[in-house]
């Protein structure tokens, strides 16, 4: 956890930078999005997707899903999806943990976010106009089950350089490790187009069902910064002697 302290160092830090658009932030104190444009959720799996104190708890059955209506923010080819959630190897050998998908209109996924069947949390897109997937897996390795950790995939496929893309970012939180960053390259410049609903816990098919907790899913309109994120990394030593010498000096001024 983060003093105040750091917080405000953090928070002075990244003053300069414009703020990312929050599309949906989904807490699960409810299937209400906690942001102001009302994507809310509706559990189709009935009890074998539960609702309660802030977390969403997947069992790993069942052919429902949590989903949200149809909108042209899913099919945006510059946008970041976050997560907190706790890991649980999937019922099926071999089966993906999905946190959040987005079906294409032909074939497959037009992209997912989740935990791929080595699991690694990873994100997989489809091109538009092409038959093959593409994935990105974070360098961390095989999660831990019933550790709690921060994944984040931040896509902007209208980059002129193809290495600055595709980012992932990865914590374990329950270890309070530092914050991974890992950047891919791509051709990728558009997506499969789409009418379906997002969902999160599944895309319908018995091979990608979620299995454990999610926390938190937060959806913005643009490739975020690590400052941006919902677990912020901590600022370095350099940073925080910067800013103690820069509030003490705001503090004589006041005496």
């Amino acid at each position: 956890m983060r003093t105040s302290f750091a917080a405000l160092a953090s928070s002075l830090a990244l003053s300069a930078l414009a703020p990312a658009t929050t599309i949906a932030h989904w807490n699960f104190n409810d299937l209400n999005d906690s942001s102001v444009n009302g994507h809310n959720l509706t559990n189709t799996n009935g009890s074998d997707t539960t609702i309660n104190g802030g977390i969403a708890t997947f069992s790993g059955g069942g052919t429902g899903l949590l989903s949200a209506p149809d909108n042209a923010a899913w099919d945006d080819i510059s946008f970041t999806i976050e997560s907190v959630f706790t890991f649980t190897p999937p019922s099926t050998a071999g089966a993906i943990s999905t946190i959040a998908a987005h079906l294409s209109n032909t074939t497959g996924r037009q992209w997912l976010f989740g935990v791929n069947p080595n699991s690694i949390p990873y994100l997989l897109v489809r091109e538009q106009g092409a038959n093959d997937e593409q994935s990105f897996a974070s360098s961390f390795g095989a999660l831990t089950e019933g550790h709690t950790y921060y994944f984040g995939a931040a896509i902007d496929l209208t980059a002129s350089d193809p290495a600055n893309r595709v980012t992932l970012y990865f914590k374990d939180i329950t270890n309070s490790g530092a914050l991974i960053t890992n950047n891919f390259s791509t051709s990728i410049t558009a997506l499969q187009g789409s009418s379906a609903p997002l969902s999160i816990g599944s895309t319908g098919h018995s091979s990608s069902r979620f299995k454990g907790s999610i926390d938190e899913v937060r959806f913005s309109d643009t490739k975020l910064g690590a400052g941006d994120l919902l677990v912020v990394p901590e600022p370095s030593s350099a940073l925080l002697s910067f800013f103690t010498v820069s509030l003490l000096g705001l503090r004589r001024k006041r005496a």
